[in-house]
């Protein structure tokens, strides 16, 4: 689904400014391979265009720079920025280019992950069979990503109904499971997103299910993992090789 944003530089710093002076806490959410990470951030300075933090856990700023939604009451619109500079010693990062997101922001009702390995799924739709790459995946939907849909004379629109067939490991393989098409947007050239929301029965929900929390625990352990290379000494391999 496409989000809507409009650019809201000095707004949002000014807002910033004065919370900083009133020593708010903000709330700042990103996504770590699709799972959603929130936590406290607290103002430690304003510089023009931008805005440094402190995280409440140092391990936020293992998940790299990359866009970041800031919340506070005393936003008009949901917030959207561009996270630079995480520091893991310090716990601190950078936030700039900020923008209002048109779209009212909604917590998720289910947990969403990232596979592990590039993962395809056999999307079928009116006797035709499409292969797509996976983004994610939740107990509630999908997302993928499909290449020239238009050459291969497919133009499903959102209502669509469709099956889905894939495998994510030898023990997690699932066929004809019921989709219907939520949004088709455009990335680049020949490449589309599409969105699904999943129609399980108990069975096939609780299979997934499993998956998902399996594949959470590790995207944590995988995020421990970034942290503590992250807080290595450069060059620390010197000292034994």
């Amino acid at each position: 689904m496409s989000t809507s944003y409009s650019p809201a530089f000095d707004n949002v710093l000014n807002i910033i400014q004065s919370l900083s002076r009133q020593n708010t806490v903000l709330r700042l959410t990103r996504s770590f391979k699709g799972l959603l990470i929130s936590q406290d951030v607290y103002i430690v300075g304003i510089e023009p265009g931008s805005a440094t933090f402190q995280a409440s856990d140092s391990r936020l700023c293992a998940t790299q720079e990359g866009y970041v939604n800031l919340h506070s009451g005393s936003f008009p619109k949901p917030v959207v920025a561009h996270m630079t500079e995480p520091n893991v010693g310090q716990g601190t990062f950078v936030l700039t280019d900020f923008a209002y997101i048109e779209n009212q922001w909604t917590e998720r009702r289910f947990e969403r992950v990232h596979p592990r390995k590039p993962a395809h799924v056999t999307l079928r739709w009116r006797r035709k069979a499409i292969r797509a790459s996976m983004e994610d995946l939740s107990v509630n939907g999908m997302g993928l990503l499909a290449y020239k849909l238009l050459e291969k004379g497919t133009q499903f629109q959102p209502g669509s109904h469709v099956l889905l067939d894939l495998q994510l490991r030898p023990d997690y393989e699932w066929s004809a499971l019921r989709g219907t098409v939520i949004y088709v947007d455009p990335v680049k050239c020949d490449l589309v997103r599409i969105g699904l929301r999943l129609h399980l029965n108990s069975r096939e929900a609780s299979s997934l299910e499993k998956y998902v929390a399996v594949r959470k625990n590790e995207i944590i352990e995988e995020l421990e993992l970034a942290y503590f290379e992250a807080r290595k000494p450069r060059g620390v391999e010197g000292l034994y090789f």
